[in-house]
């Protein structure tokens, strides 16, 4: 229950950052430093939805295992 809250929460954060990057990306008007930052910020916030989706799926796996649902 816990592990199911909190990956949903994370998958909600995860949907704001790249909402945000896409606004950094739309407000940076050529400012090389804000699209750097826009790159940075969808950079990581994909890299914490892979993170967040291995965790998820290693979760199942050992519960699947385990025999626990």
């Amino acid at each position: 229950n816990v592990a199911g809250f909190l990956f949903k929460l994370f998958m909600a954060l995860a949907v704001i950052f790249i909402i945000v990057a896409a606004l950094f990306y739309l407000t940076a008007a050529g400012n090389q430093t804000q699209l750097d930052r826009a790159k940075n910020v969808l950079i990581y916030s994909i890299v914490a939805v892979v993170i967040a989706l291995l965790a998820g799926a290693i979760v199942a796996f050992v519960g699947d295992i385990g025999g626990i649902k």
